[in-house]
C-alpha cells in the first residue's frame, strides 16, 4: 500500500500538522501513516504562547491571561498587552486528546509505535521509501520531525534554555489569577541570564518556574534551591504543597535549518527550526507552520513562516550576548521592557515588525554589547 501522507514523529509538530490536515476537504479518504519512536511520550512539556485571535487548539488550554507583569529592580511592573493574551497548554492534556479522542475519530490513520526509522529515500516513481526496524513503507508525501541536520555544528552558536518548575498549591489565597508574571528578574544573578516566571491558575494554585539561558562555560544553578528561596522571599510564612515538578531543556541555536532534506522530505518542528532561537518559544510557530503546510498540501502555495534573514541576524546578536556577556543581556531585556510597549515587544518576538519599527526598538537598548556582538564570530 502507498500512503498519501506519512508523518514521522508523534510530538507537538506531528500532531498539530495532523490536526490542520484533518480540516482539509477529502481528509477521510486519505491513507495516513504516523510513526513514533516511543511507546509513550518521554516527557509531557508545558507550552505557553501569546495570541490575538482564537487559537485552533485553545480548547485544550488550562488557563489564559489578558494581563502580564515583569519583575524589575525590586518591583513588579504591569503594562497592558491588549490585543494579546497569554495561553497555557499542559502536555498531559494535549497528548490525552490526540492519543484518545483524535485518533479514535480518525481510524484511517495507521499509528505505529514504538518504531525506529532508519532512513528515507525515493524510488524511480518518485514515491518515498521509509525503512524502519520493523518494515518498509511507501508514501507520496513525508513530513518528519526527526533532525536530519547536524545542529551541533561548531560553526554556529549553541545555548540551551534549561528550566525546573514546581506546580504548587498554597493553603490560602495568595495569587492573582488574572495576571501572569511573565519574567521576574528580581532574583537574577549576573553570571548567567536567568529569571523566574509564575503562572497563577487560581488564587491557590500556580506554576513557579526558574529558567536559565545556559552555556557550558557557566555553572548551572541549583534550580530547586532557587525556587524554594523565591517562595520563601515573596510568600513568607505561606504554607504550600508541591503538586508536581517538571524539568526541561530547549536548544537555542542560529544553525540554518531548512524546510526540506536532500530527498525532499518536508521537515517540521525543531527539525525545521521552529524553535525561536533567542527565546525558545515554539508552540504557536508550529501552529502557523502546520496551517501553511495544510494549505500547501491542497495546492494553495502558502509560504511557510520560516525566519527571514533579518530576524535570524537579530537572534544571532542576542545569542552572542547571552553567551559572552549575560549580565549585559539582562540590561538589554530590562531596557526593552521599560521603554517599549508590551504589544510591540510581542510583535517583535513574533517576527512581525517592520525595519523602521526595529530601528526604534534598538535605539532604546544598550548599544555597546550589541556592537561587540556584531563583530564576533
Amino acid at each position: 500500500m502507498i500512503y498519501d501522507i506519512a508523518i514521522i514523529g508523534a510530538g507537538c509538530a506531528g500532531w498539530q500538522l495532523l490536526y490542520q490536515l484533518s480540516l482539509i476537504p477529502g481528509w477521510k479518504d486519505k491513507k495516513i501513516l504516523l510513526l513514533e519512536e516511543f511507546e509513550k511520550p518521554p516527557i509531557y512539556p508545558t507550552w505557553c504562547f501569546w495570541i490575538q485571535e482564537a487559537h485552533p487548539l485553545e480548547f485544550l488550554s488550562s488557563k489564559s491571561w489578558k494581563e502580564i507583569s515583569i519583575g524589575l529592580d525590586g518591583e513588579i511592573m504591569e503594562k497592558a498587552m491588549h490585543p494579546y493574551r497569554y495561553v497555557y497548554i499542559e502536555g498531559e492534556r494535549f497528548y490525552d486528546y490526540f492519543l484518545g479522542e483524535f485518533i479514535s475519530q480518525n481510524p484511517h490513520i495507521d499509528f505505529i509505535k514504538p518504531i525506529s526509522v532508519s532512513g528515507i529515500s525515493k524510488d524511480s516513481s518518485g514515491d518515498f521509501i521509509i525503512r524502519s526496524s520493523q518494515s518498509i513503507y511507501k508514501a507520496k508525501n513525508v513530513y518528519s520531525s526527526r533532525n536530519f541536520s547536524n545542529p551541533n555544528n561548531r560553526n554556529y552558536l549553541h545555548l540551551s534554555q534549561n528550566f525546573v518548575g514546581w506546580k504548587v498549591e498554597f493553603s490560602e489565597p495568595v495569587l492573582n489569577s488574572d495576571r501572569a508574571l511573565f519574567m521576574d528578574f528580581r532574583n537574577s544573578s549576573s553570571e548567567v541570564f536567568e529569571f523566574m516566571y509564575l503562572l497563577p491558575f487560581s488564587s491557590h494554585i500556580g506554576m513557579v518556574e526558574w529558567t536559565t539561558f545556559f552555556h557550558n562555560s557557566h555553572p548551572e544553578p541549583d534550580y530547586e534551591k532557587k525556587i524554594q528561596e523565591y517562595l520563601n522571599q515573596y510568600f513568607p510564612g505561606r504554607a504550600y504543597t508541591i503538586i508536581k515538578k517538571e524539568r526541561g531543556e530547549i536548544p537555542m541555536t542560529n544553525f540554518p535549518f531548512k524546510g526540506k532534506d536532500k530527498n525532499g522530505v518536508i521537515l517540521i518542528g525543531s527539525a525545521a527550526g521552529m524553535i525561536k532561537s533567542s527565546t525558545g518559544y515554539t508552540f504557536n510557530r508550529i501552529t502557523r507552520d502546520s496551517l501553511a503546510m495544510a494549505y500547501n498540501y491542497m495546492g494553495k502555495n502558502k509560504g511557510r513562516p520560516l525566519s527571514n534573514f533579518k530576524f535570524r541576524y537579530y537572534d544571532t546578536l542576542l545569542l552572542r550576548v547571552l553567551r559572552d556577556e549575560p549580565e549585559k543581556a539582562l540590561k538589554i531585556f530590562k531596557s526593552l521592557f521599560l521603554k517599549v510597549p508590551y504589544p510591540t515587544i510581542l510583535r517583535f518576538l513574533d517576527e512581525e515588525t517592520s525595519f523602521w519599527e526595529d530601528v526604534k526598538i534598538f535605539s532604546g537598548l544598550p548599544y555597546l554589547p550589541l556592537v561587540r556582538a556584531l563583530f564576533k564570530k
